[in-house]
């Protein structure tokens, strides 16, 4: 595995495997860190949010959550990077099944749903669960929550409120918390509990959920998708303009 600069970002370039190993041995060896997701609309953001950046530099593992992220990670380090979503990184974690498992994010019902899915599924044991307020929250409302992970001694806490809300979170959260792992993955509590589709498989190995989920909600994502993503392809189209050299 080797880290590799993408506009600022440092993402993990290598095989999924490789990325598993590393998340494994910081249970083994008691190392507490964060892992974070990047997609397009991750590394634009950060570009005019100085908070989102600091969180993404700060964190243990970016992985390439966006076909295009890894595609050019894998172009800057000369290894074959394939995209390693979210979802591979829980689904993974999960079947191991000597994890203790922590979800905080989302609602009360949904995490209800995600608890019972993950112990019929993967046979996952969830030692707690924590629905946070929505909206900006104060150093109490995390120290209450750094508070409630604590006490139930998990290894691995997935954190699913959303980018880029979840990277500053886990920044946030890292100083206050035991479990050497915390692991922010979106929209991932809704796909397994349930409460929301993700894209057919045919998609994902395209490349292409990102339009999946447009065409599921267009009025909430259409702006994002076009601001994000034209942005993002401009930005890489500059970056690989040859340079002119002085006469």
């Amino acid at each position: 595995m080797i880290i590799v600069d993408v506009f600022g970002v440092p993402v993990a370039a290598g095989p999924a495997a490789a990325v598993f190993d590393e998340l494994r041995s910081w249970v083994t060896v008691g190392r507490r860190s964060y892992v974070c997701c990047a997609n397009v609309h991750v590394v634009e953001t950060a570009q005019r949010d100085p908070v989102l950046a600091h969180a993404l530099r700060s964190a243990g593992i970016v992985i390439p959550d966006g076909a295009p992220i890894a595609w050019l990670a894998g172009v800057r380090s000369g290894v074959q990077t394939p995209r390693i979503a979210g979802a591979d990184v829980f689904e993974h974690l999960c079947r191991s099944g000597s994890y203790r498992h922590f979800l905080l994010g989302s609602t009360s019902e949904t995490l209800r749903l995600l608890e019972r899915e993950m112990g019929a599924r993967f046979g996952a044991e969830v030692v707690g669960t924590y629905s946070p307020p929505f909206g900006d929250l104060t150093d109490s409302e995390v120290e209450t929550m750094a508070a409630a992970v604590n006490r139930r001694h998990a290894d691995i806490v997935w954190v699913g409120v959303g980018a880029p809300r979840q990277e500053v979170l886990m920044r946030r959260l890292r100083p206050l918390v035991e479990p050497p792992i915390l692991a922010g993955v979106g929209a991932v509590f809704d796909f397994y509990a349930g409460t929301r589709r993700r894209a057919p498989e045919w998609m994902q190995s395209l490349g292409v959920e990102w339009l999946y989920r447009l065409t599921r909600e267009p009025v909430r994502l259409w702006r994002r998708y076009l601001r994000t993503n034209a942005s993002f392809v401009l930005r890489v189209l500059r970056s690989f303009r040859p340079r002119r050299v002085p006469s």
